[in-house]
């Protein structure tokens, strides 16, 4: 079980994981050649990874 301290730190690396999908969804949109995509691919990938139980 995690206690009050883990828990918080837990929460705070999925909301910042989160923004992180957020801010590529916005680069995803503006992105104009396919290895930027790719790259934003990769990262979002990464990112959801993290945040998957």
């Amino acid at each position: 079980m995690l206690t009050f301290k883990q828990n918080t730190k837990y929460e705070m690396k999925i909301s910042k994981q989160l923004q992180k999908l957020k801010n590529l969804n916005v680069k995803a949109e503006n992105c104009l050649t396919r290895d930027e995509a790719k790259k934003i691919i990769s990262k979002a990938t990464k990112a959801q990874s993290k945040i998957t139980f």
